[in-house]
């Protein structure tokens, strides 16, 4: 994958502050004397939690610490504003980075939402949902083999046009960018990418600009993805959904002819590491055959966890739904007694029946809770994990690429050399110098082989290491998510279940007669 031209990114300015805002403030554009932060925590630090389980299988990450050369980079993107990465999880963002004032702009289908990205007392740029999605695009154009969050989404292709504006769509999606574009910014192997710079600090001119220099690189590369065993992942759909949304989303300004041809540049690359083509051997292979097992493995648990604690709150639901019904049935049955001379008798029971329902009720209300808690706890705390995993396998993705570049690259060179040594050989007993020639230009076609096998090669090299470092990280994270998933669930059940146990204990209470029967009772 060409990296992008040196122009593709016009020098960062501090323009459309006010009117991006919705409000003055003042911009300092003398950045120079910018104090640099503290340095955020390192995720990978000795003192964090450790798994009690095996890690995936990695060595250990050598060279210079890639966190401590990341946070210098996000402190000089934002200007001597750091934002540590405990803040982002737990979205303590406030004064670090927004994303706020959304507006409405144009009619019918032409009509988009743009919101403020704000850096208070630094910039302010108004951006667009698909303008986050060719960030996210780009940055895995820009940092290959990096574990890039994915921005989770609506399938807006299924919502009517009007739902999309609405106050509550609108203010879901305001949070979620927001989030998203905090976790980018402390992000150690993307805080230094040119177009987080473009979109953190240029006009929305230059921005554009930016955009169009490398909009036909995003549309090649935002189709392509090899997670199996999933018919749409969630970066592939909201790729799809940006490009395809109805709101106002206007086609790529990139060359028609460059798209198409790179689209169909990775359709081919796909198709043939699918299919299991033979990749060229390097020192690593055993090492990154093991992470890539690992992936696969974790992605197949993690899908029965969303598959289940889905079924698991639906299950809930269902619970609550025949209570409540059973409730309704007992209040019939309170108003329906057998006719007896014993009024006495006939209004306890009524009392009874009337109190369960009125205890059933209370217990569909808990069931109901407990169902929207599993729905709004586990299950999303499970979804947010799945999107983690997702987002490991699209950077093993990547260098596979890689790796598939650097096989196609030495298979030039094999090609390339049978061609020259038939060529030699029919020109063996020649002597003019016209024969020559053609030896000539395929000795220099070999050249160029060679040249950009060993680019290859080292690009390839840059990428790996980037996933090692991103593979730990990520090991992490893992270790701190599933802790959290695990008790999600087990708070949820111990809250809810404590409640279910003291609606039933009133229900019993009220089931004893207060006065013996004097026959036998069936």
């Amino acid at each position: 994958m060409e990296a992008p031209p040196g122009d593709a990114f016009p020098p960062a300015t501090h323009a459309s502050t006010a009117a991006a805002a919705g409000r003055p403030f003042e911009i300092n554009d003398d950045e120079g004397g910018a104090t640099a932060a503290a340095a955020p925590p390192s995720p990978s630090s000795p003192t964090a939690d450790m798994p009690d389980v095996p890690p995936p299988p990695v060595p250990p990450a050598g060279g210079a610490d890639p966190v401590a050369a990341a946070t210098a980079a996000a402190t000089a993107l934002m200007g001597g504003v750091t934002v540590s990465d405990g803040d982002a999880k737990s979205n303590g963002i406030g004064g670090k980075c927004e994303v706020i004032d959304p507006q409405h702009t144009g009619e019918g289908r032409s009509k988009y939402t743009t919101y403020c990205v704000l850096v208070p007392n630094l910039s302010a740029v108004r951006r667009r949902y698909n303008d986050f999605q060719w960030l996210y695009n780009r940055l895995h154009i820009e940092k290959p083999g990096s574990i890039i969050p994915i921005i989770p989404h609506k399938r807006v292709r299924l919502l009517k046009p009007e739902t999309k504006f609405t106050t509550e769509f609108v203010s879901e999606r305001r949070a979620i960018l927001e989030e998203w574009i905090n976790l980018i910014l402390v992000h150690p192997e993307l805080v230094d990418a040119p177009s987080l710079s473009a979109f953190m600090k240029q006009d929305d001119e230059l921005f554009a600009s930016a955009k169009k220099a490398n909009d036909f690189d995003v549309a090649a590369d935002s189709s392509l993805s090899l997670a199996e065993g999933k018919e749409e992942d969630d970066a592939a759909a909201a790729a799809r959904d940006a490009a395809a949304e109805d709101d106002g989303a206007t086609a790529s300004n990139g060359t028609p002819g460059k798209q198409r041809f790179g689209r169909i540049r990775k359709l081919f690359a796909k198709a043939a590491i699918k299919s299991g083509v033979e990749l060229a051997k390097v020192e690593d292979e055993e090492t990154f055959a093991d992470i890539d097992k690992y992936a696969k493995e974790l992605e197949k648990d993690v899908a029965v966890l969303v598959k289940q604690s889905a079924i698991l709150a639906k299950a809930t639901k269902t619970s609550s739904d025949a209570t409540h019904e059973i409730a309704k049935a007992f209040s019939g049955l309170s108003e329906n007694t057998y006719p007896t001379p014993d009024l006495g008798a006939a209004g306890r029971l009524a009392t009874m029946l009337n109190n369960a329902a009125k205890g059933m009720l209370s217990l569909a209300s808990t069931l109901e809770e407990k169902s929207s808690a599993e729905t709004d706890q586990i299950e999303a705390a499970i979804v947010d994990f799945d999107r983690d995993v997702q987002a490991l396998r699209l950077a093993l993705q990547r260098r596979t690429e890689k790796h598939y570049d650097l096989t196609k690259s030495l298979n030039r060179i094999s090609t390339v050399g049978d061609k020259l040594d038939r060529m030699k050989e029919v020109a063996v007993n020649k002597t003019n110098e016209d024969a020559m020639v053609p030896i000539q230009v395929k000795e220099g076609e070999m050249l160029e082989a060679k040249d950009a096998a060993e680019a290859a090669r080292t690009e390839l090299e840059v990428v790996s290491a980037r996933v090692i470092r991103e593979v730990e990280r990520f090991r992490l994270c893992c270790d701190g998510k599933l802790r959290h998933i695990v008790a999600e669930m087990g708070g949820v059940a111990v809250r809810f279940d404590d409640k279910i146990n003291d609606s039933w204990g009133t229900i019993l209470a009220n089931t004893q007669p207060n006065v013996e029967p004097k026959f036998d009772a069936c």
